[in-house]
């Protein structure tokens, strides 16, 4: 057995790195989505802005993609959030209000 040339090892070092990205980018999503709830930083354009723009790529999924993924995703976003968080379903995407709270819309 031959031992993998450098090559080899950047080329799966760099499938690792490419994996573990694809897969942690929407797993961000519902700590973000939760510390714009539970912190209120809704109201702060800064952070919304950020929040926003950085997941703006998977915002047609919750309403475009296929059902597991739109149901996935809106679960995803929703678990963990304040109790009387009502989600709201857009035809650009998905938002969601606290009462007494500013609302919050994702959208593309």
């Amino acid at each position: 057995m031959s031992r993998p040339t450098p090559q080899r090892r950047l080329g799966r070092r760099l499938l690792g790195v490419t994996v573990l990205a694809a897969v942690a980018y929407p797993v961000s999503l519902r700590p973000a989505c939760w510390a714009l709830s539970w912190l209120r930083l809704e109201g702060t354009p800064e952070v919304a802005d950020a929040v926003y723009w950085t997941y703006l790529p998977l915002a047609p999924a919750t309403v475009d993609g296929p059902e597991p993924v739109r149901r996935g995703l809106r679960w995803w976003i929703g678990a963990g959030m304040p109790a009387r968080t009502e989600m709201h379903d857009r035809s650009n995407g998905v938002g969601w209000s606290n009462p007494g709270d500013t609302y919050t819309r994702w959208c593309y």
